[in-house]
């Protein structure tokens, strides 16, 4: 259900109030919306992760002068690739990419960002103490005979909600998570256990859009605990 907390909210104290004035035909449609509002809804618990990244043309502006500046002491060199410790050292820039500049990313490239990414995501641990939510790692014993293989299975773990939000000076074409460039920092939370996993057992997505200037571009993960959605007794 991709609805807000607060639109559930909304929606579910509208049904409540107009169902005894609603037309002949709608009662059963009304009370199903609402009893699947109920199932599936969610309310925003605590806050306990942030992971907040620049779009991709940021990142690679902050990175361009070490490039010219490698690329002037290969040429005063004249040689192909600078001895190791030469030169200001490469520092990868993670970003949020798009659905488009995913796919347009070679192997290698995304790589790269997936382990600055995953780099980003170990340092900040420390600054929020719950991010672990609540998964345990048990080995396990895989196939038969001489094919028998050591394994890993995740245990345990619970539903989050992932606010992602994309701050830019110009609106997006739709608000989705995968289209606000959350898809890869998901898939990336999903790895470190963060989340246990990006499918609707385990992840409730609420995309937002803002307006910012533009040098303020970023998209923001919020990781939240899920509470019950409810709604106040004699909301009108």
């Amino acid at each position: 259900m991709n609805l807000s907390p607060e639109e559930q909210r909304a929606a579910l104290a509208a049904l409540r109030w107009a169902w005894d004035k609603l037309p002949q035909g709608l009662g059963l449609p009304a009370f199903r919306l609402a009893e699947r509002i109920e199932r599936e809804g969610f309310g925003i618990g605590a806050h306990v992760f942030r992971l907040e990244l620049p779009f991709q043309g940021d990142a690679l502006a902050l990175a361009r002068p070490v490039h010219r500046e490698r690329a002037k002491l290969r040429k005063q060199l004249g040689v192909k690739r600078l001895p190791a410790g030469m030169g200001p050292p490469l520092v990868e820039r993670p970003y949020a990419p798009t659905m488009n500049e995913y796919a347009n990313l070679r192997t290698f490239e995304k790589d790269k960002l997936r382990k600055a990414i995953d780099g980003v995501i170990f340092g900040l641990k420390a600054r929020w103490p719950a991010w672990n939510m609540g998964v345990r790692a048990v080995g396990v014993l895989r196939g038969a005979g001489k094919k028998q293989r050591a394994g890993v299975d995740l245990v345990g773990g619970r539903r989050r909600v992932a606010v992602v939000t994309r701050f830019s000076s110009q609106p997006v074409d739709e608000i989705s998570v995968d289209i606000l460039g959350g898809k890869m920092l998901i898939d990336r939370l999903v790895a470190a256990h963060v989340l246990r996993g990006d499918d609707a057992e385990w992840l409730a997505r609420v995309p937002r859009w803002k307006l910012a200037a533009p040098e303020e571009g970023r998209v923001v993960v919020d990781v939240h605990e899920i509470e019950p959605l409810t709604v106040p007794e004699g909301t009108p």
